[in-house]
């Protein structure tokens, strides 16, 4: 009896392992292989240069007025040295659309004395400023000459030329008047000149 219930317990033992369920490998996941995507090549874009914010500026001359062509002093040379009894011819180049001139004559102490005349040349006594004790001085004079229309009114004006003048010897009473030609320039004055800009 004993030997049967073994059997017995042996046989069930052997079904009961023979029914458990033997466990069953779970699958590894399959390895995908690995795939380098390869980024597009970015092409460098040049940086455009910097600009200036403010747009170049070309600078223009500025049309400058044209100043008159006036007349050219001739004579005396620029820097003449006279005795104080000299007779001296000043002359000078036409201006077309001139009808007279003004010779103005400035003193040492800026004292002026003007002639007019309708010719492009004058004729003065140096002795002749002595008429007036204001008009004798000596040391550097200046004169320039003016382009007159016929109404009177300055076209133009020349440059200035200077001359060295001595002190005039002789007595007021018995120096040379008027410019040495007949009829002269047709003004009054000391040495037959107009008078301004200065007292008397």
């Amino acid at each position: 009896m004993k030997s049967k219930l073994i059997v017995l317990t042996t046989i069930l033992l052997l079904l009961l392992s023979a029914c458990e369920p033997t466990p069953t490998p779970t699958p590894k996941p399959l390895e995908e292989p690995a795939v380098e995507i390869e980024a597009p090549e970015v092409e460098e874009q040049e940086e455009p240069a910097e600009t200036e914010d403010e747009p170049e500026v070309v600078e223009t001359e500025e049309p400058t007025e044209e100043i008159a062509v006036c007349v050219e002093l001739l004579a005396p040379l620029n820097g003449a040295d006279f005795a104080g009894n000299t007779r001296v011819t000043f002359s000078w180049s036409a201006h077309p659309d001139a009808k007279s001139y003004l010779l103005t004559f400035v003193f040492p102490d800026d004292l002026e004395l003007t002639f007019t005349t309708n010719e492009t040349t004058l004729n003065r006594y140096m002795d002749g400023f002595s008429m007036h004790p204001a008009y004798n001085q000596s040391g550097e004079h200046q004169w320039n000459v003016s382009a007159l229309n016929a109404a009177g009114e300055e076209l133009c004006q020349s440059d200035f030329f200077t001359f060295t003048k001595a002190l005039s010897d002789v007595a007021p009473d018995t120096a040379p008047q008027g410019d040495g030609n007949d009829g002269g320039g047709g003004d009054s004055g000391p040495g037959g000149g107009n008078t301004g800009g200065g007292d008397q």
